[in-house]
């Protein structure tokens, strides 16, 4: 997308969020994508944050934040995002992801006891 049409976007669901927050929670999801894609990873991150506030139930914006952690290189707090993420996977009952989350984390941290058991649980009881 271009930036003028992220600019739009943004305009419109800071709108919609004026007028009628319903859904504030998928608003301020799709508005920190946005300030990703425009490289605004401070702007993001405030908008994960606050998703996580509205909806701590989803495992997507933890994942972000673990993203963006490893961006800025900062690992241990990657491991922290990611950790949450997984086990909110995990309780979704969405294993591939849990999988996903936790492997990731051993590419991090090959020592990571914390993933490694929770890799171990997961090929035991599925």
């Amino acid at each position: 997308m271009c930036k003028k049409d992220l600019d739009n976007d943004l305009y419109e669901l800071k709108k919609s969020l004026e007028n009628n927050p319903s859904n504030p929670d998928e608003i301020h999801k799709n508005m920190a994508i946005i300030y990703l894609e425009k490289g605004m990873e401070k702007e993001a991150t405030g908008e994960f944050q606050e998703v996580i506030r509205l909806r701590p139930e989803d495992p997507q914006p933890y994942e972000y934040l673990g993203k963006l952690s490893v961006k800025r290189d900062k690992p241990l707090n990657a491991i922290r995002w990611f950790t949450c993420a997984g086990d909110l996977y995990l309780k979704k009952n969405e294993i591939n992801e849990a999988i996903r989350i936790y492997k990731y984390i051993l590419e991090l941290d090959s020592h990571n006891k914390e993933a490694g058991e929770k890799l171990e649980g997961i090929y035991r009881n599925y």
